[in-house]
């Protein structure tokens, strides 16, 4: 069976710790990063460039926890994959990050990461039917525009009605 790389280990606890002089720490002066994240792809070249992605997504939040992780070899790369809650003052939102590693003699060279976004938590329960009344709106009243902001208010889960 191989060993883990301590490196990885150590990359892993010092994101649980949102240490990020420890992160760059574990990773080569010249690392990249290969990221798909919503809104969509984007790369970055250096520990600093990294470092402060990562500082992007997780240093301003005012609750953070590691929820669970794993590190395992993928082939001839390391998959390392964990579960963050957090709050960014707005609700609870969870992410999830699957890392693709290269790794050098001592530090981790290559990075590509899938991220699920940041989803929020405890959506509300759905009420039931809702039900819009136009009043005495009509296409030239301003029922185009007040259709869709009542639409929009709906929670997830619930059904509009005529």
């Amino acid at each position: 069976m191989t060993s883990l790389p301590p490196i990885l280990g150590s990359f892993v606890e010092r994101l649980a710790a949102r240490d990020f002089v420890g992160l760059a720490a574990c990773l080569d002066p010249d690392v990249r990063l290969r990221a798909i994240i919503p809104p969509g792809p984007e790369e970055h070249h250096g520990r600093a460039a990294v470092v402060g992605r990562f500082g992007d997504w997780f240093a301003d939040a005012v609750g953070y926890e590691l929820v669970e992780h794993r590190i395992e070899p993928f082939a001839d790369r390391w998959l390392a994959t964990y579960r963050i809650a957090l709050d960014e003052g707005d609700g609870p939102r969870r992410v999830e990050q699957h890392l693709f590693c290269d790794l050098g003699a001592e530090l981790i060279e290559r990075i590509d990461l899938l991220c699920s976004g940041f989803r929020p938590v405890g959506l509300p329960e759905p009420t039931g039917i809702h039900r819009f009344d136009p009043g005495t709106l009509d296409g030239g009243d301003g029922l185009a525009a007040a259709f869709p902001a009542r639409i929009g208010q709906i929670p997830i889960g619930d059904s509009p009605s005529s």
